[in-house]
């Protein structure tokens, strides 16, 4: 997953305009109380979420099934793109991923 990141952000999946275009918000997602608090804009991107927290742009994935949770962070302009994987059904991942965000987006 981190490799994928690299790529898509690093210009060897996509070039750059079309990574940028990918991982932009298009449709505005309406707050829901779900997400990560302290979300300044988030919407819908062409696969990601594209978010804006902090004043810094992320743009993630969140998925999985029955017994397993998955979470990729991408910060564009920072350098950092995270992967959280867990085999736990009941892990509040969205409180992971927050700490997450509060910890990059305040270092930049």
């Amino acid at each position: 997953m981190i490799r994928f990141a690299r790529a898509l952000l690093g210009g060897t999946l996509l070039s750059s305009a079309y990574a940028e275009l990918a991982i932009s918000g298009k449709y505005p997602l309406q707050p829901s109380g779900q997400g990560v608090p302290g979300i300044q804009e988030e919407g819908f991107a062409y696969g990601p979420v594209a978010a804006i927290f902090n004043s810094q742009r992320i743009a993630f994935i969140a998925g999985g099934s029955a017994g397993e949770s998955t979470w990729i962070d991408m910060y564009p302009g920072l350098g950092w793109d995270v992967v959280i994987l867990s085999n736990y059904d009941h892990i509040d991942i969205v409180a992971i991923a927050g700490a997450e965000w509060r910890a990059i987006t305040q270092q930049a």
